[in-house]
């Protein structure tokens, strides 16, 4: 198999088995999480006054990257048209976060599990960790651009050239030419936050089951009840569409 051609299925392949990232990212935490619990000296701001701060700077920075899919989904579209590669008429919109960026929900993702990567305390398994999505989000971005070369053709060239992969031009920014869709904002933004929160919800409770008196943190808790039930409603309503 041609090398371009073996990189496009690697990138399919790792496209529709996402989720494998956040599982490989949990099993990996717990590993670490129980050992810092035993040894914290190995660990930056575990058992220290900042621990708290740290840990909410982690949430924030996941945060911060389900901001970036609520905005992108809610006033663009584009990631639907991957979903049925047969079809050839389409439009593609290059305002709001596809303007500064050309893979806004890929920069959304990285940041969201950066947040339950850092929260490890473990600068070994951060790095390794990054180094990992480097090359997973390479390889679906390239089979995305592909994709999109395939439905475009050279107008896609043409924009792909004037706008950065993965870092933001903030310069470039456009405003969107839609309108916010709520309702396509949570359902397309909520799932990958309900894994992410579940995340945290686990590195909380498995390091405080560990000590004499516990102190569950309840807003990893409260959160993932609120991601989870919007997710939930998400699939209902998809159930019903196509039973419809």
């Amino acid at each position: 198999m041609a090398l371009h051609d073996q990189l496009e299925k690697q990138g399919y392949n790792l496209r529709t088995s996402a989720n494998g990232l956040p599982f490989f990212v949990l099993v990996l935490s717990y590993i670490f999480i129980l050992t810092s619990a035993v040894y914290p000296e190995n660990y930056f701001f575990q058992a220290s006054e900042y621990e708290i701060i740290y840990e909410s700077a982690c949430l924030l920075f996941s945060l911060s990257g389900y901001g970036i899919l609520i905005y992108t989904h809610g006033y663009t579209n584009n990631a639907s048209m991957l979903k049925n590669t047969s079809v050839i008429e389409v439009s593609f919109s290059k305002s709001g976060a596809y303007s500064v960026v050309r893979h806004p929900i890929s920069s959304g993702i990285f940041l969201m599990w950066l947040g339950p990567c850092f929260v490890t305390g473990n600068l070994f398994f951060i790095i390794s960790f990054m180094l990992f999505c480097c090359v997973f989000f390479e390889r679906i971005m390239f089979w995305e651009e592909l994709q999109f070369k395939k439905k475009l053709g050279v107008k896609y060239s043409i924009w792909a050239e004037q706008v950065p992969a993965l870092i933001p031009n903030l310069h470039k920014f456009k405003k969107p030419d839609e309108k916010f869709n709520i309702a396509r904002a949570f359902k397309n933004s909520t799932g990958q936050l309900s894994l992410v929160l579940f995340a945290f919800f686990l590195f909380d409770a498995m390091t405080e089951i560990l000590v004499v008196k516990p102190d569950y943190n309840d807003l990893y808790f409260i959160m993932l009840l609120i991601a989870t039930l919007i997710t939930t409603i998400g699939k209902i309503e998809d159930r019903f569409n196509k039973s419809s």
